[in-house]
């Protein structure tokens, strides 16, 4: 993988999330910063190359999910022209409509280390850019983090999906 990739997807990114807000800003800043926040997590350790696929799955991760469906075909296709190996992985990290989140969440937690990572760095941001969030929104995304980073046993029982943090 190339960074033409990655300006690619930061360009397929930019058009889906066009129009969209998140806390008074453009929404594209969040994949961003979830883009650059992982490529700063593995820059050290990771080639350079699987650091840039990561990335790009990072800067891709809501846009199958926020498409219309009218431009999802459209896409989904862009997707697979970039790499092949990454449609799959996107459409792992988008939530459906009508999947329960607890169901997405023990998905993502079952599906393997990149889309764990991939989503604790969507989920971090969303916890520190939370002053615009509900309350009830931010507490599920702070038990998913917990689920998804092993920090603390999580309850499967727990209709609510609510775990208090460790202190």
């Amino acid at each position: 993988m190339n960074t033409s990739v990655f300006i690619k997807a930061h360009a397929l990114a930019s058009s889906v999330h066009q129009n969209q807000e998140y806390g008074g800003l453009p929404y594209i800043f969040h994949p961003t910063r979830v883009a650059n926040r992982l490529g700063a997590k593995l820059q050290r350790y990771h080639p350079y190359e699987d650091v840039l696929f990561i990335m790009t799955l990072g800067i891709l991760h809501d846009v199958v999910e926020d498409a219309l469906p009218i431009q999802l075909w459209a896409v989904e296709a862009e997707i697979v022209s970039m790499d092949d190996r990454l449609l799959p992985l996107v459409r792992a990290l988008s939530r459906r409509a009508g999947v329960n989140y607890r169901d997405y969440i023990d998905t993502i937690e079952e599906s393997g280390h990149l889309l764990r990572l991939v989503k604790l760095c969507d989920l971090y941001d969303h916890l520190i850019h939370s002053a615009t969030l509900p309350a009830s929104m931010k507490r599920r995304y702070e038990s998913a983090y917990i689920c998804l980073s092993g920090d603390t046993f999580w309850n499967r029982n727990d209709d609510l999906f609510r775990r208090k943090p460790p202190l």
